[in-house]
C-alpha cells in the first residue's frame, strides 16, 4: 500500500501537473507584428488578424499574468475610442522588466506623440 502511494505522489501526480502546465501554454497562438508611421498591424502565419490605427489608440494597459505564484508575462489591453483589444502576451521571466522592448509599447509612444500635438 505504501509503494502504491509513494508512485501517486512522486511520479504521476507531478506528470498530471506537467501535463496540465503545458495544456495551458499551448492554448494560445503565436502573433507577428508589423509597424509602420500610420498602424499597428498583427498577423498570424503571415496573415492579418486586425490593424490597429494610432490615431484611434486611446491606451495601452499591461496587467501581470501568474500561473500559480510565477508571473508568465502580461494580459495586454489596448483601449480604442470605439472598444478595446485584449491580447495574453507571454515573455520570459528576464524581459519581464523590460517593456520598453514589448512591441505594444509602440503604440503607447505613438499615443504620447499625438497628444503631445
Amino acid at each position: 500500500m505504501m509503494a502504491f502511494a509513494y508512485i501517486v505522489t512522486y511520479m504521476l501526480l507531478p506528470l498530471v501537473f506537467e501535463v496540465f502546465w503545458f495544456r495551458i501554454i499551448i492554448s494560445g497562438y503565436a502573433c507577428d507584428y508589423e509597424a509602420n508611421n500610420v498602424e499597428f498591424r498583427v498577423t498570424r502565419k503571415g496573415r492579418p488578424v486586425m490593424n490597429i490605427l494610432y490615431k484611434n489608440a486611446e491606451s495601452v494597459e499591461y496587467t501581470p499574468m501568474r500561473f500559480l505564484w510565477v508571473e508568465q508575462g502580461f494580459h495586454v489591453t489596448i483601449k480604442m475610442k470605439s472598444c478595446s483589444y485584449s491580447f495574453d502576451y507571454v515573455v520570459p521571466h528576464a524581459m519581464l522588466n523590460h517593456r520598453e522592448s514589448f512591441p505594444f509599447e509602440i503604440i503607447s509612444r505613438k499615443i504620447g506623440e499625438q497628444n503631445a500635438k
